[in-house]
């Protein structure tokens, strides 16, 4: 039985700094962000740019690629993490992940930074890339859930990628930072009321921001799932959607004005 808790896709690594990589800092507002790739990365770490420079960054959707010049947290320690109230995490539902992950990383015939994936999959397991075709999408999703699968159980010879590496082993790594939690699908509600104490203006600037690396899709998500496919996700990425869900349903409570305590926080809820 898979379990959060058990190492499902984590191998022995070298020891960690105390406060992690992934956490992305606005210097300017002290907004602290705990990256999870295919979780609003690209459009929040674009956010932390406009915040301290009043324009978006140059590079686009390619902001990533900028390791330099994008802060991070360097120098803090947990307990200043845990303190800092505007330090939080986004969770997304898998489901969606999934599909922006395929039609992004996969069935994207110009995209290149993943050009080495799709030689991968076509090479495996026969994948093509249609157009609109519905069943050949539905094969393809269907023939690359079996191979996450083995994947994340390390069944395969290729390394587990960031990009579909369950969320639930980052929560894991973020947990003794006591981060807020929030949700892709209702971030731009959610950030405000989460923020807008510190900057009050925070709902302004995020409309500035455009970038938000949305994958171009001939299907729809709800056209693409089958009851089948839908299913197959949820077993994969169980936990993952068990804590999506509760901090789904914890913010169906919270509105403007809230105390700050109810959102939603790792380490005590999730």
């Amino acid at each position: 039985m898979e379990t959060d808790t058990a190492p499902l896709d984590a191998k022995p690594r070298k020891k960690r700094r105390d406060v992690p990589e992934r956490l992305y800092v606005s210097r300017s507002t002290g907004l602290s962000y705990f990256s999870i790739l295919k979780c609003g990365t690209t459009y929040m770490k674009s956010l932390l740019w406009y915040l301290d420079r009043g324009e978006e960054h140059k590079a686009g959707s390619t902001i990533h690629r900028d390791v330099e010049n994008i802060a991070r947290s360097d120098g803090a320690t947990v307990e200043e993490v845990r303190q800092n109230p505007l330090a939080f995490i986004i969770l997304r539902n898998p489901v969606d992940r999934f599909v922006s992950f395929y039609f992004e990383k996969v069935a994207n015939r110009t995209g290149h930074d993943f050009s080495w994936f799709r030689d991968l999959m076509a090479d495996s397991l026969n994948l093509t890339i249609p157009d609109d075709d519905l069943e050949g999408h539905r094969r393809n999703c269907d023939a690359l859930l079996d191979w996450l699968r083995k994947n994340l159980r390390h069944e395969t010879e290729h390394e587990v990628n960031k990009h579909w590496r369950r969320q639930t082993f980052y929560i894991r790594t973020a947990r003794p930072l006591g981060l807020k939690v929030l949700t892709l699908n209702d971030l731009d509600r959610q950030l405000p009321i989460f923020a807008e104490r510190a900057i009050p203006d925070i709902a302004t600037q995020m409309a500035a921001v455009k970038n938000r690396n949305r994958s171009k899709r001939p299907l729809s998500r709800d056209m693409l799932l089958t009851d089948h496919l839908r299913a197959k996700i949820g077993k994969i990425y169980g936990p993952d959607l068990r804590h999506w869900r509760t901090a789904d349903e914890a913010w169906k409570t919270i509105e403007p004005g809230v105390d700050p305590d109810r959102i939603p926080r790792l380490g005590r809820d999730i």
